[in-house]
């Protein structure tokens, strides 16, 4: 069944809403599910015992940063 969702407005400035179009364009993904995994993001790291909240935050990381694996070793 899919997640029902809701519509809502918000305000940034332009130079926000350029950056997001920029990061959107590079990236190959709407200015929304930029701000829709931003917004899930942080509310995984409002709950910090949340283990679920933990494995998304590595995970986010982990794709970010290319580097990830070398740390580790």
């Amino acid at each position: 069944m899919p997640m029902k969702r809701s519509t809502t407005t918000l305000r940034i400035n332009p130079e926000q809403l350029e950056a997001l179009e920029k990061i959107s364009k590079a990236e190959g993904r709407t200015v929304n599910k930029l701000l829709r995994e931003a917004v899930k993001n942080y509310l995984n790291r409002r709950a910090p015992n949340n283990l679920e909240g933990t494995v998304s935050i590595l995970r986010a990381y982990r794709k970010q940063n290319s580097g990830f694996k070398k740390a580790i070793d």
